[in-house]
């Protein structure tokens, strides 16, 4: 179980958008897994079945959100897993489904309402369009760390980080000033 320590704490801090929750919830999983690992029956993977025990100790947990991308932040937690399962974890419907103790169709069913919610959420602006509109600040206050995993091209993940306690843990300023205010003597 240890080898899979790190990976199950990305998916716990993953599903609650949280350090704190994240360890508790990790935690919570290798105890559940261990007392109940007589009952492992092997009809599913040893990984997979760990990920079934930590994806449910977040689904118990009342502080249960994903903090990544707004949008996944309003999909209810089986949808929210079951999308994080299968598109950023690349895990198939049929290793989803004894997790989520549900069935292959029920979990492609989820996935189609959680693309659905998360495409009908996305901002119509433009990202430039945005930061336009904010005009000049001098300084750059640190709001989050967004990581993208690129496969082929194309975004295959995004993970956002919005506890400070992630930033301190890479040693980041709490402000950063706008070097185009720097080099230009103060304005744009």
């Amino acid at each position: 179980m240890a080898g899979y320590r790190g990976e199950l704490y990305e998916h716990c801090y993953r599903m609650l958008g949280s350090v704190q929750d994240a360890e508790d919830a990790l935690q919570e999983s290798l105890l559940g897994a261990w007392r109940g690992m007589a009952g492992f029956e092997g009809r599913s993977s040893l990984r997979a079945w760990l990920y079934r025990v930590s994806t449910n100790a977040c689904l118990r947990r009342e502080s249960v959100e994903l903090a990544f991308v707004a949008a996944l932040q309003h999909l209810p937690g089986t949808q929210r897993a079951v999308l994080i399962l299968r598109e950023v974890l690349e895990f198939s419907a049929a290793e989803v489904a004894p997790i989520l103790d549900t069935t292959p169709a029920s979990v492609n069913s989820a996935l189609q309402r959680a693309r659905k919610a998360v495409d009908q959420r996305v901002p119509p602006s433009a990202q430039q369009a945005e930061l336009d509109a904010l005009g000049t600040d001098g300084r750059f206050r640190l709001g989050a760390i967004n990581v993208l995993s690129l496969r082929g091209g194309r975004v295959v993940e995004i993970a956002g980080f919005l506890d400070p306690g992630v930033h301190r843990r890479f040693g980041l300023p709490e402000e950063l000033p706008d070097e185009r205010c720097e080099v230009n003597g103060g304005s744009r």
